[in-house]
């Protein structure tokens, strides 16, 4: 079981705004790219899954939020680091936090993000689900007070 996933981004120039550095509409952008590259890594997608009556399953976002400290500029190197705080029923929990690269690396923004598993009926009316077995078998949340290093 594992509580932490990691990726490496480069900031692409469509990325930033007329300040020349990422637009803050954008890291909530790379939370989702590492999210969905956890599931990746455990031969999923995000996206497509269907129950056995044959209707949609997903994963709408309920909660999310980003602190900036440091910003980022166009081809700075970021490492996504996404940590599973929370696990309940049907509902993850993720921090992310987004390290800027180089010499000297400097944490420059933390974020959060709760999502839930739902079925969505013909009408699009959405309903919690409990998480499907092999996501609840391959994830657990981090030890309490776990800190990145």
């Amino acid at each position: 079981m594992i509580f932490e996933h990691k990726i490496i981004k480069e900031v692409e120039f469509s990325h930033t705004d007329m300040a020349g550095i990422v637009h803050f509409s954008n890291f909530y952008k790379y939370m989702e790219a590492v999210e969905h590259d956890l599931f990746r890594s455990l031969g999923k997608s995000i996206v497509g899954e269907r129950d056995s009556a044959g209707e949609n399953l997903g994963w709408p976002r309920v909660q999310a939020n980003c602190s900036f400290k440091a910003p980022l500029k166009f081809e700075d190197k970021v490492e996504l680091h996404l940590i599973v705080r929370q696990l309940r029923s049907s509902t993850l929990r993720y921090e992310v936090i987004f390290t800027k690269l180089g010499e000297v690396s400097m944490v420059c923004a933390r974020g959060e993000m709760t999502i839930v598993h739902v079925v969505q009926d013909q009408a699009g009316v959405m309903k919690a689900r409990p998480l499907p077995e092999w996501l609840a078998l391959a994830l657990e949340a981090a030890p309490e007070g776990y800190k990145c290093k």
